[in-house]
């Protein structure tokens, strides 16, 4: 994520429905049930994935 400041954590990019939304898992991140040491697993909407918020390696 983008402006996060020193803090952040990785998420793997699951699947890709182009022009409608991602699902991604991620480690140690409380959006989807996930937490410390967990991992959560999620759908972002495409805006949101392609709105600059994210920075993807590839």
């Amino acid at each position: 994520m983008a402006n996060g400041g020193g803090y952040g954590h990785v998420a793997i990019v699951e699947s890709i429905v182009p022009g409608v939304s991602i699902s991604i898992s991620e480690m140690n991140g409380y959006r989807w049930g996930g937490g410390w040491n967990r991992v959560g697993f999620g759908t972002i909407s495409w805006g949101e994935a392609t709105s600059g918020m994210y920075k993807y390696i590839h």
